[in-house]
């Protein structure tokens, strides 16, 4: 269960790269009103590199179902205003349990080529160029660079590589809404997407520049929430 909530964490818990400063933000992660699991997320820039890391692991209740923690990184190359997601790397470790080390490269030349290492198994795919890749830890930050942009979403096409499969997603925006963050009231807009085995809703907050104020995701049988705990801009 862990690495389906971590998923959900690593895929859509995530803010607009390109209009932010340096941040470092908190997250928790809810199994009926339960607290289970915590990430601390760190974007730093170099140029035109942004590095983006994480460090998630399961918290009180959460540890019954496995001592867990997975750190991850993603490059961003953000030259010439061209989105170049370059690689993502990911390390889950578990007492007594080998380590899960998770690879993924991504090129262009001509095509989108996807070269992914999962510990020892190996694989490569090409696409066509126009899709706009995302990994699991930096994916709405590209969504919601996305979004402020005003791309029509209902026209565009992403492909998801997360080095165990990838995947071509459409993205859903829905009716916008109001929720709370810290007893104030934000205007939220939601992006969903969805596959045979779950849906994920990110409820993004243009007044904080698009930061997910909440995020929700529902398996099958059960249903996680992700809520943004604590939030600080490097100046």
């Amino acid at each position: 269960m862990f690495r389906l909530t971590i998923f959900l964490i690593s895929i859509l818990l995530h803010f607009n790269l390109f209009a932010f400063e340096e941040f470092k933000a908190g997250y928790g992660m809810y199994l009926s009103g339960i607290k289970v699991a915590e990430e601390t997320r760190i974007l730093k820039k170099d140029k035109t590199i942004y590095t983006y890391s994480s460090s998630a692991k399961t918290s009180d209740l959460g540890k019954l179902f496995g001592d867990k923690k997975i750190t991850s990184k993603s490059i961003i190359n953000y030259g010439n205003e061209f989105i170049d997601l370059e690689s993502f790397i990911s390390k889950e470790t578990e007492k007594n349990k080998p380590d899960e080390n998770i690879r993924v490269a991504f090129k262009k030349h001509g095509k989108l080529i996807v070269s992914s290492q999962r510990n020892k198994q190996k694989s490569t795919e090409t696409f066509e160029l126009d899709l706009q890749p995302l990994d699991p830890l930096s994916s709405t930050l590209i969504l919601s660079e996305n979004l402020k942009d005003g791309i029509n979403f209902s026209e565009k096409k992403y492909l998801y590589a997360d080095g165990k499969k990838n995947r071509i997603i459409s993205i859903e925006r829905l009716e916008n809404l109001v929720m709370k963050f810290q007893e104030k009231d934000y205007k939220v807009i939601p992006l969903k997407f969805s596959n045979d085995q779950y849906s994920v809703v990110a409820f993004f907050a243009p007044s904080l520049k698009y930061v997910p104020i909440k995020i929700e995701k529902q398996t099958k049988n059960k249903k996680f929430s992700y809520r943004l705990e604590n939030l600080e801009f490097y100046k």
